[in-house]
């Protein structure tokens, strides 16, 4: 818009949704060496709050196409330096030892392995396929025999549990929980399996993680803050989401539907904020975002999401 400038936001899509900041910046360059048009007419006017003239000066033109390349410039350095890591079902290694298996039973299955290579799944989507599944990634991996030392999992819902009687009757793994959730678990796994409250991971000294307690979205929950190659990974199920169209209206009903939903919910956002994440691994991508977190991005995540409770 004459207002804010090109729109550029697709350029922080993934390929699979045509975004490409380098496409994006070489077409802002050629705008730029063209004479300033005598006339814009921009195909989403009513984004400016006023109506604008279609006349735009010159020192306005330059300046508005000058911030968007350098923005793009921002962005393809970011993504030379960290990688593009989107979260667009393609396997692949984010950070040294973290992974992103792609998704299963519509859900995102991340691996974290040690430097004593003992690895570890967070959550157990998908159903009882989910050990064939896992056994797959890991070979095309090179990660050896998909056996986990343990499962940690954000929620007890079924979107996060629906494989886990099969994967600990298949690898015999500790399973990780909040407390609240553990004799609801039982259930689901074999005899003799091996539980431990969430809430007691950070003293097993498997690797640097902070478990956050979160509320609000249905059952017991919780987020994993994990220090790993430099950066702080926040691995949190389904709180927060990715405020869209498509998003908002099963968050709400979601949050809604538990007693005294907005409340706890907001409670939650408020001690993930302070976590500030480099890297946001949700059960749910949309969008296949970009798993990398910059500058205000986390805040207006969370900002997004408190609007709808408060």
């Amino acid at each position: 818009t004459l207002r804010s400038g090109p729109g550029i936001y697709t350029a922080y899509l993934s390929p699979r949704y045509r975004g490409s900041a380098g496409d994006s910046m070489a077409t802002l360059r050629k705008l730029l060496e063209m004479p300033v048009p005598d006339l814009v007419l921009p195909g989403h006017p009513a984004a400016d709050p006023l109506p604008e003239d279609p006349r735009v000066p010159p020192w306005l033109w330059k300046s508005l196409l000058t911030k968007a390349v350098a923005s793009m410039e921002t962005l393809t350095a970011r993504h030379e330096q960290d990688g593009a890591d989107f979260l667009d079902g393609t396997a692949k290694q984010l950070l040294p030892g973290l992974h992103y298996f792609g998704d299963y039973g519509g859900c995102a299955v991340y691996v974290l392995v040690t430097p004593s290579n003992r690895w570890f799944l967070f959550d157990a989507p998908g159903g009882p396929g989910l050990p064939a599944f896992l056994a797959g990634r890991c070979r095309a991996a090179g990660l050896g025999p998909a056996k986990p030392a343990a499962v940690l999992l954000t929620s007890d819902g079924p979107e996060a549990t629906a494989g886990l009687g099969s994967l600990v009757e298949a690898t015999q793994c500790t399973v990780v929980a909040p407390r609240a959730a553990l004799d609801g678990l039982r259930v689901l796994c074999p005899p003799g399996t091996g539980f431990l409250p969430s809430e007691s991971l950070p003293g097993t000294g498997w690797f640097p993680v902070e478990t956050v307690p979160l509320e609000g979205r249905g059952p017991a929950a919780a987020a994993y803050a994990v220090r790993w190659a430099g950066r702080t990974v926040v691995v949190p199920g389904r709180i927060p989401t990715l405020v869209t169209a498509g998003t908002k209206e099963d968050l709400v009903r979601s949050v809604s539907a538990t007693q005294d939903g907005a409340r706890k919910y907001l409670r939650s956002l408020d001690s993930l904020a302070a976590l500030a994440p480099d890297l946001w691994l949700p059960a749910v991508p949309v969008h296949d975002q970009n798993a990398n977190q910059y500058d205000s991005d986390w805040a207006r995540v969370i900002r997004s999401n408190r609007a709808l409770f408060e």
